[in-house]
């Protein structure tokens, strides 16, 4: 028995789409038989949670209102495939899986998700654009686990056929799981070829075209990867200049403040400048030069240390004094007799 379904009750065209499409798991059924027909314990397997009884209802569903049709209605296993109508929800299904690409790009992993290969073919159909199309014709083919298709580029036209091509310009082989992480925008193409997560046979020039006909960025992020090599190498060079500047600078300054600061050589000049004052030791010959004309001059010097022995509270010497009595006269005056010899009386 048929149950009744829930409308929008709108007129619009919309409206008339989401009344046929909008139920859960429905635009996944047709997902499902866009490549190919499939059987139902395919579509079985293909749509984990879905259960059997859910499925056959919508299975039901999708053929009375014309999108698909059984191949053999004798045999319920022969299996479903889209009629013309329900080829006409390519496109928009291709719409909103690039949609759907741009809003996981942006969502965290998720380590239980469900990942078939068989989606590959759709993701990569949704990925590429006639805009980024190479200019030569080529043919890439994928190989992501069992799945095998092939996207071919024809005077600017690109296709994605299913199936091995005839003669690939590439062949790019990777496991479903890289695929999608590189679809969502969460692996690095180029650190996806160079850690051998994905590999690649055929020409290699050929590489840099099929990546941005994906849009992955990758001959763009191709180059991306020299820039950071060329970053990590600058970056020792800074850090060396860095720290052999400094080290220069700050002996510079330790040398040249010692040389300038210290005290000991500011009283080294006025020491040599003392020097001239050695001539003083010149008045040495001067004071023999006043003895050798008068004796009692050469010993006038004496009587400047009689000067300093009173100033220090002594009485004059007089011994010291008798020295100029040596004199003739001297001796004349002391003895009482006269400079001619008599004595006085």
């Amino acid at each position: 028995m048929t149950r009744e379904r829930r409308t929008y009750e709108q007129e619009c065209g919309l409206a008339y789409a989401l009344d046929v499409v909008g139920e859960r798991w429905t635009l996944l059924i047709i997902r499902e038989l866009l490549p190919r027909p499939k059987r139902y314990n395919e579509l079985l397997d293909a749509l984990p949670g879905i259960g059997t009884n859910l499925l056959a209802d919508r299975l039901s569903f999708l053929s009375q209102v014309g999108l698909i049709q059984a191949i053999d209605p004798g045999r319920r296993t022969a299996g479903y495939e889209l009629t013309e109508l329900g080829r006409m929800l390519h496109e928009p299904i291709l719409g909103l899986a690039r949609f759907g690409l741009r809003i996981g790009a942006g969502q965290p992993e998720r380590p239980d998700a469900v990942i078939r290969a068989s989606w590959a073919a759709l993701a990569i159909e949704a990925m590429v654009s006639e805009e980024r199309a190479p200019a030569t014709d080529v043919t890439y083919q994928f190989e992501v686990d069992s799945e095998v298709f092939h996207v071919r580029v024809t005077d600017g036209r690109v296709q994605t056929l299913p199936g091995p091509a005839d003669e690939p310009t590439l062949v790019v082989a990777t496991d479903a799981p890289t695929f999608f992480q590189l679809g969502m925008g969460r692996l690095d193409p180029i650190e996806a070829l160079v850690g051998g997560a994905v590999r690649v046979t055929g020409a290699a020039s050929a590489v840099p075209g099929c990546l941005r006909l994906l849009g992955l960025r990758g001959p763009d992020p191709g180059a991306a990867v020299p820039a950071k090599t060329a970053q990590a190498k600058p970056a020792p060079a800074p850090a060396k200049t860095a720290q052999a500047k400094p080290a220069q600078a700050k002996p510079a300054p330790a040398k040249t403040a010692p040389a300038r600061a210290a005290p000991a050589k500011a009283p080294g000049v006025p020491a040599k400048a003392a020097a001239p004052a050695r001539p003083a030791k010149s008045t040495a010959p001067a004071k023999s030069a006043a003895s050798a004309k008068d004796g009692a001059s050469a010993k006038a010097p004496a009587t400047k240390a009689p000067a300093t022995k009173a100033a220090s509270g002594k009485n004059p010497a007089p011994i010291k004094i008798p020295a100029p009595a040596r004199t003739p006269a001297a001796k004349a005056a002391a003895s009482g007799r006269s400079p001619g010899g008599t004595r006085r009386r």
